[in-house]
């Protein structure tokens, strides 16, 4: 027997993503023509293809919930505690270490990944190197909560706070 279809299937939803991700806000990602959301689901992240809606790869289990993700090229960060991890796929390919707090936001600029950690201190790490390339500490009473890169400014982040 034929199935009747009432109204039109063109607003139907495909696949629902939001029931298989955590609170952390997603990352896009762009190789090439295609296009990629990151999206971590407590100690792993995954990558689904945006034009299909289909899993590309997910990473092996971390020892603790990941707390930020974020992307650069054909690399994903990812905040575990006070560290960072940088992945090609699921291939670890660098750490960077130096907060003493979890962190909490990333930021990829140019050749710079930029990081704050709960405590208030933000670091620039170089992608490549994994060295720290600047420190700033922001006073106890400028809680960061938001980090971002005006396309039309070159070399200049703004950070938010909780204060506005």
């Amino acid at each position: 027997m034929a199935k009747t279809v009432s109204g039109s299937v063109l607003f139907q939803p495909f696949r629902a993503i939001g029931y298989v991700i955590d609170s952390n806000p997603f990352a896009l990602q762009a190789l090439g023509t295609e296009h990629f959301v990151i999206v971590s689901i407590g100690k792993s992240f995954q990558m689904y293809n945006c034009a299909k809606l289909t899993l590309t790869f997910m990473s092996p289990q971390l020892p603790r919930k990941i707390r930020a993700v974020a992307s650069h090229k054909q690399l994903v960060f990812t905040a575990i505690g006070a560290q960072i991890v940088a992945w090609k796929r699921v291939s670890t390919v660098r750490t960077y270490n130096g907060h003493d707090a979890a962190v909490h936001l990333m930021l990829p600029i140019g050749d710079l990944l930029i990081s704050v950690a709960e405590d208030n201190v933000m670091h620039a790490f170089m992608i490549d190197s994994g060295d720290i390339f600047s420190t700033i500490t922001f006073p106890s009473n400028f809680p960061v909560s938001c980090v971002m890169h005006p396309s039309t400014y070159l070399n200049k982040i703004v950070v938010g706070s909780n204060q506005g």
